[in-house]
């Protein structure tokens, strides 16, 4: 029972992550992008 509530929070974690890191990554493009467009 533990070792199954632990691989759940494991898999919640990991796709927190991976959409921590998308985000990231469309901030970071779009930032690109403003810099390009101001400077």
């Amino acid at each position: 029972m533990k070792s199954k509530e632990r691989s759940e929070t494991v898999k919640k974690a990991s796709k927190g992550i991976v959409l921590d890191s998308k985000i990231r990554h469309v901030l970071y493009c779009v930032h690109e992008q403003i810099i390009t467009l101001f400077f």
